[in-house]
């Protein structure tokens, strides 16, 4: 099993190669600015293990930054391809998640 990082992830390709993925039993992560995706195409996914948390805090957050799309700073660290489009939104502590991280968010 190997990870993936998908751009552009809910487009079109981008869901379907999701997919293919996943089905093939590999881990998949999308980052996408919904410039001409649909959310809806990615509303079927699983998150298992302790991300459930930090998954469920982060989507949280999303309404409460009013932004779109909130990412963890792992995720921000392994995105090295969106270098000077992720924009800090500074440090914030996930309830249930040990300390607090930086988190980001796409500049668009």
């Amino acid at each position: 099993m190997a990870n993936y990082l998908v751009t552009g992830g809910c487009g079109f390709i981008g869901s379907h190669l999701v997919d293919a993925l996943t089905t093939a039993g590999h881990e998949v992560q999308i980052l996408d600015d919904l410039s001409t995706g649909r959310r809806e195409n990615r509303l079927d996914f699983t998150v298992i293990g302790a991300a459930v948390n930090e998954a469920s805090r982060l989507e949280a957050l999303c309404d409460q930054l009013g932004r779109h799309l909130v990412i963890s700073e792992k995720f921000a660290a392994a995105a090295t391809h969106c270098t000077g489009r992720l924009v800090s939104l500074g440090r914030h502590e996930l309830r249930g998640v040990s300390g607090d991280q930086e988190l980001f968010t796409v500049d668009y």
